[in-house]
């Protein structure tokens, strides 16, 4: 493809490709953030449907934990040895909040929108 510059008016073709350069930038920032946008929304979906399918399947475990301890200390006490495993895993969770939600999650986001093979 061979271009013809015009050696008349210089500015004019300065601002010309200028303006090209400057709609070609837009393109790409408009491509790369949608595509970015993409990866986040189908990470979300996927770790939303994992978290449900994974609640579902707690649940049924640990109704079935509390029916085989039953004939060893009975159903309420079974129940509520389940329950205090629960609230462990909640205080477990709550004291390593920073390190086992935040930190992952500043990760991704950093590693999805700030790579460092992008140029400006």
């Amino acid at each position: 493809m061979q271009e013809s510059y015009n050696t008349n008016n210089p500015y004019k073709e300065l601002f010309s490709e200028t303006k090209k350069y400057i709609e070609l930038q837009t393109k790409l920032f408009k491509l790369e953030s949608v595509e970015k946008s993409g990866i986040l929304l189908s990470t979300l979906i996927f770790l939303m449907l994992a978290v449900v399918f994974c609640a579902g399947l707690g649940f049924y475990l640990m109704f079935t934990l509390a029916y085989l301890l039953e004939p060893v200390m009975g159903l309420m006490w079974s129940f509520l040895v389940i329950s205090g495993f629960y609230l462990l895993l909640i205080i477990i969770l709550f004291l390593f909040k920073k390190k086992l939600i935040i930190n992952p999650i500043i990760r991704f986001l950093s590693q999805l929108f700030l790579n460092e093979n992008d140029t400006l």
